[in-house]
């Protein structure tokens, strides 16, 4: 039932050439931001999970639902993560495409973690019982675009990520000696 982004896994050219050993704490650098912001906003993606779990992606909620878990919460850590994250995207040494998916990741988390915010309060306190769910239907509404977005931002920056940290086991990025 979970909504998956439609991202084909596939290698970027990530134009990573032999490091100077003087640029390794650099590049150590970018990654941890990148990795900070990847265990950060896992949350989010919890969070997403648990309202499938309940509600149907298409429809939205109904309020007749048989059971309301609503959602996880999402730290205020993410603020500190996503600051990091932007940092280290816009350091050198340059990583064009991992850091454009970094500033993807951390501006589409940005936006969600609100709407997060919004509906795990809404379903805690229950408001869906006096106002017959019309505040979960407009929540629905701003959260699945986001959710897409960020879902879709989040694969992207983690496969980059991935295949950076591949490459640099590997050989492309070993450290000059």
């Amino acid at each position: 039932q979970q909504q998956q982004p439609d991202v084909a896994a596939r290698s970027v050219e990530l134009g990573l050439k032999e490091i100077p050993e003087a640029q390794i704490d650099a590049y150590v650098a970018k990654s941890n931001g990148v990795v900070g912001l990847l265990n950060s906003s896992m949350r989010g993606s919890e969070s997403w999970r648990r309202y499938l779990s309940w509600v149907d992606a298409k429809k939205g909620p109904t309020g007749k639902e048989r059971i309301i878990y609503g959602l996880y919460s999402v730290g205020n850590s993410s603020k500190d993560a996503i600051e990091k994250a932007r940092k280290s995207a816009a350091a050198e040494p340059a990583i064009p495409a991992l850091d454009g998916a970094t500033k993807e990741l951390a501006a589409a988390f940005e936006a969600l973690v609100p709407i997060l915010h919004e509906a795990e309060a809404y379903y805690d306190r229950k408001d869906y019982l006096s106002d017959g769910m019309k505040g979960g239907k407009e929540l629905h509404a701003k959260l699945v675009p986001a959710a897409s977005t960020f879902l879709s931002a989040r694969m992207k920056a983690e496969q980059l990520q991935e295949q950076f940290k591949g490459g640099c086991r590997s050989g492309p990025c070993a450290p000059s000696r």
